[in-house]
């Protein structure tokens, strides 16, 4: 069991009303059904990179870095990014091994 900030003891990610119940499925009623389509298409642009990504995994795993100090596996990450076109943003949040991937634009996704 769980305090709530209320004092209210509960089963901590367990909604304890109806009403909570249902505000806290609706914002991802709509992830609820994907496009099958998209599924199809994600599914095979990542089986098309399946050996170089496990290839990443293993190298990064190969020569561990210590926290905040990942400048290697950073590089090797973003590599393959920018190749595909994303956009890289390097040192946000103040750290220099932090980064964000854009690509394509209009609306976001989740």
């Amino acid at each position: 069991m769980q305090t709530s900030r209320n004092g209210d003891e509960r089963t901590l990610g367990k909604p304890t009303s109806r009403h909570e119940a249902e505000s806290v499925s609706a914002p991802n009623a709509a992830l609820a059904t994907p496009d099958p389509l998209l599924i199809a298409e994600v599914d095979a642009a990542i089986a098309a990179q399946r050996d170089r990504l496990i290839a990443l995994s293993h190298d990064i795993h190969s020569e561990p870095e210590l926290a905040f100090e990942e400048f290697r596996s950073v590089a090797k990450t973003i590599e393959p990014l920018r190749e595909h076109g994303f956009r890289i943003e390097s040192g946000v949040a103040d750290l220099p091994t932090a980064f964000t991937a854009e690509y394509g634009s209009g609306d976001l996704v989740s």
